[in-house]
């Protein structure tokens, strides 16, 4: 991986058998990537790697002896392409997280280079589909749209959706008289309240907007976001009862998960799928989601979360809070179930075992 902060390069081990070797970004290339983000109007740390890391030196070492003996190089996104087949001849695999020209094309905002950069993008994208013996997409939009973009034969693409481990997830969750104490304890009393998480990234953003929306109509909530979203201007113009918190580490995100009542996904447009939406399920949340936020999981409306257009939304939020609990647990229950079974890491594995 490359990092932007700055310091030395490290080496990981994150489990047995997982190691993550740390590239620092050198001068060179952050002022590189500062002066495309300037041009662009926005962050494009990844796309200032397709040149850039040549300005790094230590990156390109470090692939060449880590893919000298690999039996397959799984390229994370694609815009590091160009740097593993100047080291590496060998099986390639595409990690799809989502399509990466119609990402970029819904983000950038219009500048005198935007199209340039977009087409660049496409490019290096479609030579790593194309290039690719594999293709691992998360959801059967992606993978219909990468074979429109590009023309990739049907069984190159493979569907493997987000996961996590709910096993894990699920055992930070508190018992309902917890959940009462620790609202006490944070000040919220019986505050109904409603979460919503978000990296800054222009789905997401578009969301912190509706929230705006949906929280002047429901002043009666208290709305929580956590995430990078929150340092967006937008972020600072919030009406009282809407909280920016944001980047929080795993055990402050575990506070704020049990302290909520209900989870937001008003996410019209983006990529890929959002891994939020298991999160908040781990945590027992019921989850109000736009159809465009469920894409890729498949889970029925009123019987796993509520689907909802975003003007719909604050009647739906009332109707969730003053509904039975026991029916709204069963919910959660049932959506539960349901992630586990399909989108648990180790049913998820299976997919890909080779």
């Amino acid at each position: 991986t490359l990092s932007d902060n700055g310091t030395s390069s490290r080496r990981q081990v994150i489990c047995p058998g997982f190691i993550e070797i740390t590239i620092a970004k050198s001068e060179e290339h952050l002022k590189y990537e500062s002066e495309l983000e300037i041009e662009l109007q926005a962050s494009v740390g990844d796309i200032a790697a397709l040149e850039g890391y040549r300005l790094t030196p230590e990156f390109k070492e470090t692939l060449l002896r880590q893919s000298m003996n690999a039996s397959v190089v799984v390229a994370s996104h694609p815009y590091l392409y160009h740097a593993i087949r100047e080291v590496y001849k060998g099986r390639l695999w595409y990690e799809a997280q989502d399509v990466e020209y119609d990402m970029k094309a819904s983000i950038l905002p219009l500048s005198p280079e935007r199209e340039r950069y977009l087409e660049q993008v496409k490019e290096v994208e479609r030579q790593c589909c194309l290039n690719a013996g594999l293709i691992l997409s998360v959801s059967k939009e992606d993978k219909a749209r990468l074979k429109e973009l590009y023309g990739v034969k049907e069984e190159k693409i493979l569907i493997v959706p987000n996961g996590m481990d709910f096993i894990a997830a699920s055992s930070n969750r508190l018992l309902q008289d917890e959940k009462r104490k620790l609202k006490e304890r944070l000040g919220f009393g019986d505050t109904p309240v409603a979460l919503f998480i978000g990296s800054y990234h222009g789905p997401n953003i578009e969301a912190l907007k509706a929230i705006k929306e949906i929280a002047m109509e429901c002043p009666e909530i208290l709305f929580l976001i956590v995430g990078s979203v929150c340092l967006h201007e937008e972020a600072d113009l919030m009406p009282e009862n809407v909280k920016p918190v944001g980047v929080l580490d795993e055990d402050e995100k575990n506070i704020v998960f049990n302290a909520s009542d209900m989870a937001l996904n008003p996410v019209v447009a983006g990529s890929g799928s959002n891994l939020k939406l298991l999160e908040y399920i781990a945590y027992g949340l019921p989850v109000i989601t736009t159809d465009h936020g469920n894409r890729g999981f498949g889970f029925k409306n009123k019987e796993h979360l509520f689907v909802a257009e975003i003007n719909q939304f604050p009647s739906v939020l009332k109707d969730c809070l003053s509904t039975d609990p026991f029916s709204l647990q069963t919910i959660s229950e049932n959506a539960l179930k349901f992630a586990s079974s399909k989108y648990d890491w180790s049913v998820i594995a299976q997919k890909i075992k080779v």
